[in-house]
């Protein structure tokens, strides 16, 4: 995904499962809160059945949405793991998605796709994809693109390449793309955040 010789996205297999319940509920209970959903948001391009809008704006406002859900500036969100397929149309659609959601911002979003790991599970890419966000805010651990060596030139994306990249996490945002124009993103912060 993102590399400029990309040649479309690999299917995969795996299936993940979120528990969701009030911040209440889980502390009444003593569950383990392993993240809090702070933002979400639901889009839909009505643009063509399996194509995305060329100018990703069904998904910019889609992540426009979800921070304002969130209350959250896009100066705060940390990472964002990538629907990121590797085909040419929604590689090139979700590129702009970032640089017109996070424009302003004051540094590059730091972004990635884990399809790059596991490939495309279709139905379900984005509920894996959500725990893997999870993952990154608990451990710090953003994971690079693998084979990304000659990314799509943005300036406004930082796309992590190369090394597993430490650091604080307390907000991620997980974006998701499917077929007939349906976008939906997810905004999770640590406990504390």
């Amino acid at each position: 995904p993102f590399d400029q010789n990309r040649k479309g996205l690999n299917l995969g297999e795996g299936a993940a499962v979120l528990v969701l319940e009030t911040l209440a509920g889980a502390k009444a209970r003593s569950a383990k809160v392993l993240a809090v959903l702070r933002g979400w948001a639901m889009t839909n391009d009505a643009f063509h059945p399996t194509a995305p809008q060329q100018q990703g704006s069904g998904l910019a406002e889609c992540m426009r949405l979800a921070m304002g859900m969130a209350e959250v500036s896009c100066d705060e969100i940390g990472y964002v793991n990538a629907h990121g397929t590797g085909t040419p149309l929604n590689d090139i659609a979700e590129t702009k998605a970032y640089e017109t959601a996070f424009r302003g911002r004051s540094r590059p979003i730091p972004v990635s796709s884990t399809k790059s790991y596991f490939g495309h599970c279709l139905g379900a890419a984005g509920a894996l994809e959500a725990a893997i966000t999870i993952t990154a805010i608990r451990s710090g651990a953003l994971f690079p693109t693998l084979r990304l060596t000659d990314a799509i030139e943005s300036p406004g994306v930082d796309w992590l390449r190369g090394a597993v990249r430490c650091q604080p996490l307390p907000l991620a945002m997980s974006a998701s793309a499917g077929f007939g124009g349906s976008n939906t993103v997810l905004i999770f912060g640590s406990v504390r955040a």
